[in-house]
C-alpha cells in the first residue's frame, strides 16, 4: 500500500488566530494581530524603572541595556506567538511526528539592531519585525517592470547590493513576478514562516518545518542510509542534506579544520580562535561568545527558574526538573 500524501487543506495562514499573551502571567488570548501588538505595547508602557531591562515573557532569560531593545524584543515574541500558532495548526493539518525538545519554546534570536529597510532609496526603521516584513513585501509588489539592454523584461530587487531580478521571459504576468520578487526578498529581511510550539525553533518555509519533525523520528522507521557513516533518515531529503555535510567547501585560515558552509565556519573561528566575548551579563563578569550562551547563563540568575523538593522539611533545591 503507497504512504499517502500528506497535504494541508486551507493555508493556515488565512485561519483564525489564537495568539496567546505570555508577558507575567497575563495569558490573554487574542484573535486580532493588530490588538494583540497593542495589548503587548500596554505591557511594555506599563513597565515600571526598576524592572523594565528585563523581558517577563514566560521562560524567557532576556536582559538588555535599554528599553528600545526590550521593546524590539517584545514584539519579536509577537511575531513568535504567531508563527507558532500557525506552526501548531500546520502540524496538525498534515499530522506530523512529535517534538522531543520542549525546552526552549520561547527562546528567540539575539535582536541588537533595529529593522532597516535597504530598498534603492528608502531608509525606513521598524521595532517591529511583521511591519518590517510587510513594508518590504510593499516594495516588491509596487515593483514595475523593466527592460534589459539584452530586451529582458524583468522584475528586479532594488535591495542595496542585490542583482536579483526576475525573468518573465516576456510570457510570465506581472502578478507572479511581483510574487517571486517578494519571495525573493526573504533573503535580505530573514523572515521566517513557521515555529515550532514546543522548541520555538523558527524555519522559513514548511518543507524546513516538516523536515523539523521528520528528523526527530524513530529510527525504525527511517528507509534512507547515508553512505559514508551509516546514519539512517526518514526522507529522502533530509539524506541529501546530510551528505552535503560531508563535503566540506570552508577551509579555516587558522587551522586545518574544514567547515560544509560559511555559517560553521564562523562558529568555529569564534569558539575556537577568538577570545572576544562580546554578551555581558547585567548580574556578574560572566560574559559569553553567543548570545544562547549568555541567555544559558541568566538562567542562573533567575529564581523563578529553581524547583524544589516539596517533602516537608525539606530545603533541596534545584534548576532542573530531572534532577529533583
Amino acid at each position: 500500500m503507497s504512504t499517502p500524501i500528506k497535504t494541508a487543506h486551507k493555508c493556515v495562514k488565512f485561519q483564525p488566530l489564537q495568539l496567546r499573551c505570555e508577558w507575567n502571567g497575563c495569558q490573554v488570548i487574542l484573535a486580532d494581530l493588530s490588538q494583540f501588538y497593542e495589548h503587548l505595547s500596554n505591557h511594555f508602557y506599563a513597565l515600571t524603572p526598576e524592572n523594565s531591562l528585563s523581558c517577563k515573557w514566560d521562560n524567557c532569560t532576556f536582559v538588555c541595556q535599554n528599553g528600545v531593545d526590550l521593546f524590539r524584543h517584545l514584539n519579536f515574541h509577537g511575531y513568535h506567538t504567531k508563527i507558532k500558532w500557525w506552526g501548531l495548526l500546520c502540524h496538525q493539518e498534515i499530522q506530523l511526528g512529535e517534538c522531543h525538545n520542549p525546552n526552549n519554546r520561547n527562546m528567540i534570536p539575539e535582536l541588537p539592531h533595529s529593522f532597516k529597510c535597504q530598498w534603492s532609496d528608502c531608509s525606513m526603521v521598524f521595532e517591529n519585525a511583521d511591519q518590517f516584513f510587510i513594508h518590504v513585501y510593499d516594495h516588491a509588489v509596487l515593483s514595475e517592470k523593466e527592460v534589459l539592454e539584452n530586451g529582458k523584461i524583468v522584475f528586479s530587487c532594488h535591495w542595496t547590493g542585490c542583482k536579483y531580478y526576475y525573468d518573465t521571459q516576456g510570457k510570465t504576468s506581472a502578478c507572479v513576478a511581483r510574487s517571486k520578487l517578494k519571495d525573493h526578498t526573504r533573503s535580505h529581511t530573514k523572515e521566517k514562516c513557521y515555529a515550532c510550539p514546543w522548541c520555538g525553533n523558527l524555519y522559513v518555509n514548511k518543507t524546513k518545518f516538516t523536515d523539523h519533525f521528520d528528523r526527530q523520528a524513530a529510527e525504525e522507521t527511517h528507509s534512507f542510509q547515508c553512505t559514508h557513516c551509516s546514519r539512517t533518515f526518514l526522507t529522502e531529503r533530509i539524506l541529501k542534506d546530510h551528505m552535503r555535510q560531508h563535503v566540506n567547501h570552508y577551509k579555516c585560515p587558522k587551522c586545518e579544520m574544514t567547515c560544509p558552509n560559511p555559517s560553521s565556519l564562523k562558529h568555529h573561528i569564534r569558539y575556537k580562535h577568538s577570545d572576544e566575548r562580546p554578551y555581558a551579563c547585567s548580574y556578574c563578569p560572566y560574559k559569553s561568545k553567543e548570545p544562547y550562551d549568555l541567555q544559558v547563563h541568566a538562567t542562573f540568575h533567575r529564581n523563578d527558574l529553581l524547583y524544589k523538593c516539596h517533602v516537608k522539611d525539606c530545603d533541596y533545591v534545584v534548576r532542573s526538573l530531572q534532577n529533583l
